[in-house]
């Protein structure tokens, strides 16, 4: 049986190789195996890797596709461990708050989106990603729903960033 220091490992590795099939079994063997605590998994072995990945990409050792293979790898993780710890009545954030993210009105980018995401729930918020091409009544409706603290929108097109101005407006109402 492996430790969970082992499976940390694992997990760090397959984020910091790129490789989505190794972080999903690493995942899944850490889901069936017991003691194992999930939210270490996350911050010992998937975080630490796609921050060790962010620190070759700041020190352009490596580039953005590299960047994004590391969070499918991460992600495909996240994806098995994420639901496991809710169904067993326990939660990846710490309580900071609510959080809604998504992608603005007209954009249909998501992987930074995605990523930042998954970057603040392993660092304690409860995030409710609602996905990309979302209407503004929409954000605002799921902020109110969810009691969020704070709003995140992505618009890397120039056509869409004035909706970022129009949302401001609409949640200050």
């Amino acid at each position: 049986m492996a430790s969970v220091e082992d499976i940390c490992a694992r997990a760090k590795a397959a984020v910091m190789a790129y490789k989505v099939p190794d972080a999903k079994a690493v995942a899944t063997e850490a889901v069936n195996t017991e003691g194992v605590d999930l939210v270490r998994v996350i911050q010992e072995g998937f975080s630490a890797g796609i921050t060790e990945v962010g620190k070759l990409f700041d020190a352009k050792k490596i580039f953005l596709p590299h960047m994004m293979a590391a969070a499918n790898a991460m992600t495909a993780g996240m994806d098995i461990l994420v639901p496991e710890i809710e169904k067993r009545g326990g939660s990846v954030g710490e309580g900071l708050g609510n959080l809604v993210i998504c992608s603005i009105e007209g954009d249909i980018h998501s992987i930074g989106k995605d990523i930042v995401a998954i970057m603040l729930k392993v660092a304690g918020f409860n995030v409710f990603n609602i996905g990309r091409d979302v209407p503004l009544g929409t954000i605002v409706q799921a902020c109110k729903d969810n009691n969020a603290i704070a709003c995140g929108t992505s618009a890397l097109m120039t056509s869409t960033m004035v909706g970022q101005k129009t949302l401001e407006e609409m949640m200050v109402k």
